[in-house]
């Protein structure tokens, strides 16, 4: 029998380069060369491994970081509800419903409430519904984004 192989993402070095916004896509390709090399991932050697990419690809910092990480600082207009529910709609959705600082890489089956991995791993409820979290059973996880831009599509 084989042993699953945790997801590279959620070690406590990749999440220390993803909260300082870098593209889970980058994250893990600069994983999967230091593993190639058989390297440890840690998170300085995470960051050396995607300024190799940054510099072999010819890419510029910002196309290595999430875009308007700062989208959550956003002004909303007093005047207009309907944009500030829409708003309001978007950030949860782009945003951990807990710290509201990280991706939502993980939904909660019994309510699709999204969180980080940091406050999933914390968290024995979910902090919007209270639906009960017992584990990997309970949660299920997606790629960055894509619920999220179907849903604002």
């Amino acid at each position: 029998m084989t042993e699953s192989v945790p997801n590279p993402l959620q070690s406590a070095a990749a999440q220390n380069i993803l909260q300082k916004g870098y593209l889970p896509r980058i994250v893990t390709e600069a994983m999967k060369r230091l593993d190639a090399d058989e390297k440890e991932s840690t998170s300085a050697s995470i960051e050396d491994e995607i300024e190799k990419i940054k510099n072999e690809k010819n890419l510029r910092e910002e196309q290595l970081k999430t875009p308007n990480k700062d989208m959550r600082n956003i002004p909303i207009p007093e005047d207009d509800s309907e944009l500030r529910d829409k708003i309001s709609h978007m950030r949860s959705l782009l945003f951990c419903r807990n710290c509201t600082n990280q991706k939502p890489i993980y939904v909660i089956k019994a309510c699709g409430h999204r969180m980080c991995y940091s406050c999933i791993e914390s968290l024995k409820s979910c902090v919007h519904c209270h639906s009960e979290i017992r584990g990997n059973k309970d949660t299920m996880l997606v790629k960055y984004g894509n619920a999220a831009m179907k849903e604002i599509a």
